[in-house]
Formats: structure tokens, sequence, C-alpha cells
């Protein structure tokens, strides 16, 4: 559970992860460079 995170999907066909964050939250940044870490690629929705 990430703070500020609605909902997240991965496709893990794909390699994508759709994150939607809580508007105004500021975690979205390093949330989606962890996930990128991990080698997915990250779409965000605020």
């Amino acid at each position: 559970e990430i703070p500020g995170v609605i909902s997240s999907k991965t496709n893990y066909a794909k390699g994508e992860t759709e994150i939607i964050f809580q508007p105004g939250k500021s975690v979205a940044a390093p949330a989606k460079k962890a996930i990128e870490a991990l080698g997915y690629k990250v779409r965000t929705i605020i």
C-alpha cells in the first residue's frame, strides 16, 4: 500500500502499471520511479 494511491493495475503481459493517485499528493514522482526501477512502464493518473 502506497500513501496517496487510490488504485493501481498492473498488466504483466505488457509490463505496464497504471496508478491512480489522490489529487494533490506529491508521492507520484517517487512511486513512479520506484516502480520503473522494477522494469515496468508507468502511466500516472492524478
